[in-house]
């Protein structure tokens, strides 16, 4: 289904999550090769006041923060899970972090399940931390996008959304 379709059909939700995969860049194919997954990246969608839809991320360029989601999902063929799970909290939490730096120390000790909180957050502890504030249980250790993927795709629907 392409991202149009998606919007008509009212499938993006607060808390739904999209996985980016076949990165183009360096540091998108050093992740898909250390994690030997085609996923390099996480957001989570959460809908603003009159219904804007934005996605909130970690990337090493603009740290934490929010863009439309139509301008995310721009040219991108993506994964999105459905994931079901919303709550003020969540949001509040989402919310207090926009314009925080970076876990670069993280982004290279994931792999090594060290305690992320000490060094800030890369992108896919971000989204489960956000997740775990509206009631999942996962393991923000070690917590790459493509174990975020795994874990969250077991219980959820997903969908391919290709660019328009």
């Amino acid at each position: 289904m392409n991202y149009s379709e998606a919007i008509r059909l009212n499938l993006f939700q607060s808390g739904d999550v999209i996985f980016y995969f076949n990165g183009s860049d360096v540091i998108d194919k050093t992740i898909e090769f250390v994690e030997h997954s085609l996923i390099y990246h996480t957001g989570i969608i959460v809908e603003r006041e009159h219904g804007h839809l934005m996605l909130y991320q970690a990337t090493d360029v603009h740290g934490i923060n929010r863009v439309p989601l139509a301008a995310a999902l721009a040219g991108q063929t993506v994964i999105l899970i459905k994931t079901g799970l919303w709550s003020k909290a969540a949001e509040g939490f989402a919310d207090s972090k926009i314009g925080g730096g970076y876990g670069f120390i993280n982004a290279f000790l994931i792999d090594f399940y060290l305690n992320q909180k000490i060094f800030g957050f890369v992108c896919s502890t971000y989204v489960g931390d956000i997740l775990n504030r509206a009631g999942a249980c996962l393991e923000l250790k070690g917590l790459t996008p493509s174990r975020l993927a795994d874990a969250l795709s077991k219980k959820k629907n997903e969908y391919i959304i290709r660019k328009d």
